[in-house]
């Protein structure tokens, strides 16, 4: 999934996940985007058009089962195959794009102290002062 121009987010169906309930995060993608649906937050197109059918289509078709380690797993793409069905790709990417969780940027830099504010350079704007907060930059007042 591409944020913005340059930056990207990796993402990993079979990756590990945090949340203890699934087996991976392709699983934990697809509850998440369930829940979203089935509490209002996500409003489904109207359902007239092909590629809104294929998305219902795919949404509804992948099987949910238990891991041997309780934890909840959902029906892998060999097994759909075996259905005679094929890869749930628009599924895929509808629930990436609601269930990834893009890491907020940390700076590493430190604040700008008072005393650095009062310096020559950023007085004559050669250094602008800044402060990082999340995925912004923000100026610092003068």
């Amino acid at each position: 999934m591409v944020i913005g121009d340059a930056s990207g987010v990796a993402f990993n169906f079979g990756g590990t996940t945090n949340d203890e309930r699934y087996k991976d995060e392709g699983t934990r993608v697809w509850y998440e985007a369930a829940h979203l649906i089935l509490s209002g937050k996500i409003v489904p197109p109207p359902g007239h058009q092909e590629a809104v059918k294929k998305l219902f289509a795919q949404l509804s078709q992948r099987r949910q089962k238990y891991h041997a380690s309780g934890k909840l797993w959902m029906e892998s793409k060999a097994e759909m195959r075996a259905r005679g069905l094929k890869s749930p790709d628009v599924a895929d990417a509808l629930v990436m794009a609601f269930g990834v969780v893009i890491p907020a940027a940390k700076s590493y830099l430190p604040m700008m102290t008072p005393s650095a504010k009062r310096s020559p350079a950023v007085r004559a704007g050669i250094i602008l002062p800044i402060r990082i907060t999340g995925a912004h930059i923000v100026s610092i007042p003068r």
